[in-house]
C-alpha cells in the first residue's frame, strides 16, 4: 500500500488520534515525547487497511509538534485549542508527494448543537432490606437545547447557549466546591453570585468559563458507585432479587478495602459463599459480584466512585448543587441562582413500584422517599455505597 494513495485515509485516522492527543497532552512541548505517545495510539489501530500505512508513516515520518494557542471560535465567549502538527520526513528525495504538509487539528469548547428537548429516562433500584423491595422512578429531563439554529433554548443544556456566559471560581482541584459565579446574559447584563463565607477578592482566583466537561466530566471510564451496580444488574437479571438481602451484601462487599483485584476476588467470593452456601444461584451471583468489582475497583491504583466524582445530577455528589443550592446570593440584592429547586431540570412522571407506576403524572410528582419522609440534599446521606 504506498503511503500517498492512502494519505486521506491515514490523515482522518490521525486527526482524530491527535485530537485525542493534544487535549490529553497539549502541555507537552516536547517533540519526541508527543512523538512517542502518538507511535503508541496508533498502534492500537485495528484497521488492517491503515495499520501497514501508520508502520509505514512512522519509519519515514515523525511528528513535530507545535505549542498550541488560544483562539478565539465562532462566539466569542466559547475559545477554542488550535495545535498544529506537521507531517515530515527526513529525506525529501524519496519521493513522497505529502512532503511538508500542515494538519491544524482545532478543539473546540463549542456548543451542543442537538436540540434534546425533554427526555424520558427509568431509574430502578432496589432497597436495602430482606426482600429487595424495588423502586423505579421514572423522570422527564429538561435537557432543551443550546444551539437556537436548532430549537429553543432551554432547559439544562441553557448552560452552555451560545447567548450566554457563565464564568465560576472553584477553590479545590476537583471543582467540587463552587463559591462565586457570574453569568452574562444575552445583553450583557452581569450578575455575580457568592456564598455568605465567600469575600475573597476573586482576582486572586482562576476563573473559569463553564463548559460541557463541567457537568459531563465522567464522558469516558464511568467507575459506577456499588450502589449503582448492583441496582443495574439486579435490574437486568444478573444479580437474582429473590435472594434475602442480596443488594446488602453485596454492596458490602464490594466496599470493603482489599490491596489488590486478587485479594477482593477470593475475599468477595469467600464471604458470598458463606452467606449463601447451599442456595441456588451462589455461583452466578459471585461472578457477577466479582466482575463489577473488576469493572469499577482499582486498589492498586486506588481508583474508584470515591476518587472521581461524578457531576451529572446530584444524588451521590453535590453535581447541580454545587451552584444550585439556594447558598449563592446576588452580590446586589439577595437574588438566589435561579432553578434551584426540584422541578426546573426534571419532572417525576411515576414512582413506586408494581401498580404505583402506572400512575402516571405529566405535570410531575412530588418525590416520595421510601421508607420515612427526609429533608436535605439526596448527597447528605447518599453516598454511593447505598
Amino acid at each position: 500500500m504506498r503511503f500517498q494513495e492512502s494519505f486521506d485515509q491515514l490523515a482522518a485516522f490521525l486527526l482524530r488520534s491527535v485530537r485525542l492527543l493534544a487535549m490529553a497532552h497539549r502541555k507537552t512541548g516536547e517533540d519526541h515525547q508527543v512523538n512517542q505517545r502518538c507511535q503508541a495510539n496508533l498502534a492500537k489501530n485495528r484497521d488492517d487497511r491503515v495499520r501497514p500505512v501508520v508502520r509505514k508513516f512512522f519509519l519515514r515520518y515523525r511528528f513535530i509538534y507545535n505549542s498550541s494557542y488560544r483562539q478565539q471560535g465562532e462566539h466569542d465567549h466559547h475559545p477554542c485549542e488550535a495545535f498544529h502538527i506537521a507531517l515530515v520526513t527526513p529525506n525529501p528525495s524519496d519521493g513522497f508527494q505529502r512532503f511538508g504538509e500542515l494538519i491544524t487539528v482545532v478543539i473546540r469548547n463549542d456548543v451542543p448543537q442537538k436540540f434534546s428537548g425533554n427526555i424520558d429516562r427509568t431509574y430502578q433500584s432496589f432497597l436495602a432490606d430482606a426482600t429487595n423491595t424495588p423502586f423505579t422512578i421514572r423522570l422527564s429531563l429538561n435537557v432543551g437545547g443550546s444551539d437556537p439554529t436548532h430549537g429553543p433554548v432551554g432547559g439544562i443544556h441553557w448552560h452552555v447557549s451560545q447567548d450566554n456566559k457563565i464564568q465560576y471560581i472553584a477553590t479545590d482541584e476537583r471543582r467540587q466546591v463552587i463559591p462565586w459565579v457570574r453569568v452574562i446574559n444575552s445583553k450583557g447584563e452581569v450578575t455575580e453570585y457568592r456564598t455568605a463565607k465567600f469575600t475573597n477578592d476573586i482576582s486572586h482566583y482562576e476563573i473559569r468559563q463553564m463548559d460541557c466537561m463541567d457537568c459531563h466530566n465522567r464522558p469516558a471510564h464511568r467507575y459506577r458507585s456499588p450502589n449503582d451496580a448492583v441496582n443495574f444488574a439486579m435490574s437486568i437479571g444478573k444479580i437474582n432479587p429473590s435472594l434475602s438481602w442480596v443488594k446488602s451484601n453485596a454492596v458490602a462487599v464490594l466496599v470493603q478495602k482489599y490491596a489488590t483485584e486478587e485479594e477482593a476476588m477470593q475475599r468477595i467470593a469467600a464471604s458470598l459463599n458463606t452467606t449463601y452456601a447451599n442456595v441456588f444461584g451462589v455461583v452466578a451471583l459471585v461472578t457477577e459480584v466479582q466482575n463489577i468489582y473488576r469493572q469499577n475497583f482499582f486498589p492498586e491504583m486506588k481508583a474508584d466512585w470515591r476518587a472521581f466524582p461524578e457531576n451529572i445530577g446530584h444524588k451521590d455528589w453535590l453535581g447541580c448543587f454545587r451552584c444550585h443550592d439556594d447558598k449563592h446570593l446576588a452580590t446586589k440584592g439577595q437574588k438566589q441562582i435561579p432553578a434551584s429547586d426540584c422541578t426546573s431540570c426534571h419532572s417525576i412522571i411515576a414512582q413506586g413500584s408494581g401498580d404505583e407506576l402506572n400512575l402516571i403524572s405529566p405535570k410531575g410528582q412530588k418525590f416520595k422517599h421510601p421508607g420515612e419522609e427526609v429533608t436535605g440534599d439526596c448527597n447528605d446521606c447518599h453516598s454511593g455505597e447505598f
